[in-house]
């Protein structure tokens, strides 16, 4: 819905300070990069060379990344469609292309710049969705709806044309030649077009040069408001799995939107950096890592490092540094004690 003004979003970004701090977690993506040489440095680094196909991508995100509880929610109303155990996961959901059936959402449309290659399957910005809210949403942008000129709101399997009278914030919105999600996704949705802009930028641009330009401001506006969660943050990694270890970096460290679309956005994400995760003390680096891990602050001893999938090994500090080469590319996370308080970190090998 739109909020009461705009000043109420001017006072909103003034808190974010204390809003972003709530995000999940964090992993620090180039702090020290800016302009054309962060760019370049995060589509080198986080851009999957491979990723799966169209048809194997939908099976895994409905399967393996989204499915809970042998059911499959959809992003933006929040309906929910059960998994048949042994059944295709795509078709067993789809009801014949039924209203209330569940397909493949692309926040980024195909017809935009997703609609071949690895920016069609890259499961960063493919959400299971409604069919009918699926359709409805097409290729419009993102946008705040003026709630008296919102045509359908969206909620589970109801469509209405008059304002909710109650939790309003769980309602989608199709407006006029735009859509607006439901307050607890916006932020989810920011992060996967920013990414999508990133990555595949030059088949974004040949398809519409003006899409991503005519709903960055309000991208960069819920980024901040909706902070990443638990939820998101595993989803990205789950996704990880699937494309070369590779999560979203805008989910891993939410100044990264700020120091490359947000510009106007004063206020800046307080989170701790990598090298202060641990303690002023510890300085660890570099982060994502290749061959070597450093750690500052410890003399030789044990730490712990444990896998997305839960499997620990125990490595030794020598000399200030840690031989990670032998792990494969993906999201790691070390734990070691210090003065008898245990403190831990996550960090991405390459």
């Amino acid at each position: 819905m739109e909020k009461k003004n705009r000043l109420i979003m001017q006072i909103t970004l003034l808190l974010i300070p204390m809003l972003v701090v709530a995000q999940y977690d964090h992993i620090s993506v180039f702090s020290n990069l800016s302009g054309d040489d962060l760019y370049e440095e995060v589509v080198d680094t986080y851009k999957p060379d491979v990723v799966l196909t169209y048809g194997m991508a939908r099976d895994t995100m409905f399967s393996k990344i989204d499915g809970v509880n042998d059911s499959l929610e959809c992003i933006y109303t929040g309906m929910k469609r059960y998994l048949t155990p042994g059944e295709d996961p795509t078709q067993t959901v789809y009801l014949d292309g039924a209203p209330n059936g569940i397909n493949t959402e692309h926040s980024y449309p195909q017809s935009k710049g997703a609609s071949d290659g690895n920016a069609r399957s890259d499961m960063h910005h493919l959400y299971p969705t409604r069919s009918q809210t699926n359709n409805d949403r097409g290729s419009k942008v993102f946008d705040e709806s003026n709630d008296f000129q919102t045509l359908i709101w969206y909620r589970n399997t109801t469509e209405q044309g008059n304002t909710p009278e109650a939790n309003i914030d769980e309602w989608s919105e199709l407006g006029n030649n735009l859509f607006e999600p439901r307050e607890s996704v916006k932020g989810d949705i920011a992060r996967s077009i920013m990414y999508f802009y990133t990555m595949y930028r030059d088949q974004a641009n040949a398809a519409d040069p003006d899409f991503f330009g005519l709903q960055q401001e309000i991208l960069c506006d819920w980024h901040y408001a909706d902070p990443v969660d638990q939820v998101e943050w595993e989803r990205s990694h789950k996704i990880a799995q699937w494309q070369e270890g590779k999560a979203n970096p805008f989910v891993l460290d939410c100044s990264l939107a700020a120091r490359v679309y947000c510009n106007q956005v004063s206020a800046e994400c307080m989170l701790v950096d990598v090298d202060d995760a641990i303690t002023d003390l510890i300085h660890v680096y570099p982060n994502p890592a290749q061959e070597f891990l450093y750690i500052d602050g410890v003399s030789d001893s044990k730490i712990s490092i444990s896998s997305v999938n839960g499997e620990v090994s125990l490595y030794m500090i020598r000399n200030g540094k840690v031989d990670i080469s032998s792990l494969v590319k993906g999201i790691y996370f070390l734990s070691l004690e210090l003065n008898g308080i245990d403190h831990s970190l996550t960090f991405v090998k390459m």
